[in-house]
């Protein structure tokens, strides 16, 4: 395990979160939890699943640098492997790939191939070098076929995905502004909903590109030596595909993420009683965030005047940001 990131602290310095959950509108929590007395522990889950999103988010970005320089190392020693074998483009490499395999795997080459298309760059040029080392027989290829490779690459098509989980908190957060004993009820009980979700999918999203990161630093090692060519080198991806990419990307399935992340919880004893289905993969139906807003009724209490800007400031936001992201936002759940 080359990749997965080591990191001493598991928060981040929050510089435009709820990082004044506590601190902000203090007097009043103290009044609305004397009606409302789970509203602090509601508070405090809100907070500490948001933390996590941005945790994991932090995690993948530092993975993601990592896998980048590793494969701008990569990249000259594919040229000179594919030089070595003839081929002076990728796209001379596809022909004779579409020569040499046949009906099934064939067929299965042609679907990694159409969904690697779809992804970035980095797991292209992953996605070339293996077809490099096993170009020669096509065994490799095949059993890329045989270990279901296209659901693998699907789920490595999201990890693009990692922005809309971050815009989709960072608009939440707006929502952390109101204090209000009732509606700070309903808010919190909505952002860790919407909270939740978003955190399964930030750790699958870490763990996907942890483990393209060790395996594009496998084929690098592979390919600074100069003994392992053509069959040897596909018997040694066959057994790698096998053993520790197969397991690292395993990390990345549902069953998996949500293992981790209820031992995530139990280890820190969180408060987890409104927390919504997020374990068995069907998603709770809530609100939009603007529709949300529109429940809101901030012109009620004591401190209803000066919220109404608020009101307005975040339907605004919602409105020009969330109806743009939320349905790509809805796409990346494995």
């Amino acid at each position: 395990m080359v990749c997965h990131i080591q990191t001493t602290s598991t928060k981040l310095a929050l510089k435009s979160g709820p990082s004044n959950f506590i601190g902000m509108g203090a007097s009043r929590n103290k009044t609305s939890d004397l009606f409302y007395p789970d509203n602090r522990n509601r508070r405090a889950r809100a907070r500490e699943i948001w933390e996590d999103i941005h945790f994991f988010c932090n995690q993948y970005e530092e993975v993601k640098q990592k896998r980048g320089k590793i494969l701008a190392q990569t990249e000259p020693k594919l040229s000179t492997l594919m030089k070595e074998h003839g081929y002076n483009s990728p796209e001379e490499l596809d022909e004779a790939v579409n020569e040499i395999l046949k009906d099934k795997a064939l067929g299965g080459y042609l679907t990694i191939k159409n969904r690697v298309d779809l992804l970035d760059g980095i797991v292209v040029a992953i996605f070339q070098i293996t077809t490099m080392m096993g170009g020669a027989t096509g065994i490799l290829l095949s059993f890329l076929v045989s270990l279901s490779i296209t659901s693998t690459t699907t789920a490595l098509a999201k990890i693009s995905a990692i922005g809309f989980v971050l815009a989709m908190v960072t608009i939440i957060t707006t929502l952390f502004d109101i204090w209000a004993g009732e509606q700070e009820r309903e808010n919190m009980r909505w952002c860790i909903n919407e909270l939740s979700i978003a955190r399964v999918k930030a750790r699958t999203l870490f763990e996907a590109m942890s483990a393209t990161c060790n395996l594009a630093y496998y084929i690098s090692l592979l390919l600074d030596d100069s003994s392992v060519r053509g069959k040897a080198s596909e018997t040694l991806m066959v057994k790698k595909l096998q053993g520790d990419f197969k397991d690292d990307f395993t990390n990345a399935t549902r069953f998996h993420v949500v293992k981790y992340l209820e031992e995530y919880d139990n280890n820190r004893n969180s408060w987890i009683y409104e927390d919504p289905e997020w374990k068995s993969g069907l998603e709770p139906s809530s609100p939009t965030l603007s529709h949300h807003l529109d429940s809101i009724d901030l012109d009620k209490g004591p401190h209803g005047a000066e919220k109404m800007q608020t009101k307005k400031t975040l339907k605004k936001r919602a409105r020009t940001k969330w109806r743009t992201r939320k349905c790509a936002y809805a796409t990346i759940l494995p």
